[in-house]
C-alpha cells in the first residue's frame, strides 16, 4: 500500500518532439513514473532509497494474460500493454538519468551478488551493507504506447526484507505535451 502512495506523488514531465527521440519519450515516461517515489522518498526519509536494477524489467510470456487481465476493463491500454511485454522480452538498459537522490540505479549482477550465499528466502544483511541506506529492491520496465502514441504504460515492481513487495502498471497520458500520471493497477502483491 505504500507504494501506491508513491505513485499518488507523481508529476508530469514535459516532451517536445517526442515521436522523433524515442529514447527521449522513454525518459520523459520513466522521469514521471519515478518521481512519485522520489518525492514520497524525499518526505518520508524512513522508507530509505531503493535499489532500481539498471536494465529494464524482464516480462516472461507467461506475464501475458496477468497484465492483459489487469487492465481488461481499459481497452484504450490493452495496445500499450502488448507493446510493453514486447518491448521487454529482454532486458534493456535504462537511462541513466532518471532517478533521484532516493533511488541507486545498479546493476542486476551487483544486486543479486550482495545476496549471494545468503538463505533461501534471501537475507538482506548483504543488501544493506552493499548499499548503505537502501531499503528496498526494485524494477522499472522500458513503457509501451498506444497505436496513437498518447497513452504509456510502465511495469513498476519492489519488493523488501518479509513478506513486502508490489508490483505494479502505471498508466500515463499525454496532456500539454506533457507526460501525466493516470492511474495505478495492482498486478500482484505480498
Amino acid at each position: 500500500m505504500r507504494f501506491a502512495a508513491l505513485l499518488i506523488a507523481s508529476a508530469c514531465v514535459s516532451s517536445s518532439a517526442w515521436a522523433d527521440a524515442p529514447a527521449a519519450r522513454d525518459r520523459d515516461v520513466l522521469k514521471v513514473t519515478l518521481q512519485g517515489s522520489c518525492q514520497y522518498r524525499h518526505k518520508h526519509p524512513q522508507v530509505g532509497k531503493e535499489v532500481i536494477e539498471s536494465t529494464s524489467a524482464f516480462l516472461r510470456e507467461d506475464q501475458r494474460s496477468l497484465f492483459l487481465d489487469a487492465v481488461s476493463a481499459d481497452t484504450l491500454y490493452t495496445a500499450a500493454v502488448m507493446d510493453l511485454l514486447e518491448r521487454n522480452e529482454r532486458p534493456q538498459p535504462l537511462p541513466s538519468d532518471i532517478t533521484c537522490s532516493g533511488e541507486i540505479l545498479a546493476s542486476r549482477s551487483a544486486i543479486d551478488s550482495a545476496f549471494k550465499g545468503d538463505a533461501i528466502p534471501p537475507r538482506w544483511d548483504g543488501f544493506y551493507r552493499a548499499f548503505p541506506g537502501a531499503k528496498s529492491r526494485g524494477v522499472v520496465s522500458l513503457p509501451g504506447y498506444s497505436r496513437s502514441g498518447e497513452r504509456a504504460i510502465v511495469y513498476r515492481a519492489s519488493v523488501c526484507e518479509g513478506i513486502c513487495g508490489s508490483g505494479h502498471l502505471l498508466e500515463f497520458r499525454r496532456q500539454n505535451s506533457q507526460w501525466v500520471f493516470d492511474k495505478v493497477v495492482t498486478v500482484w502483491i505480498s
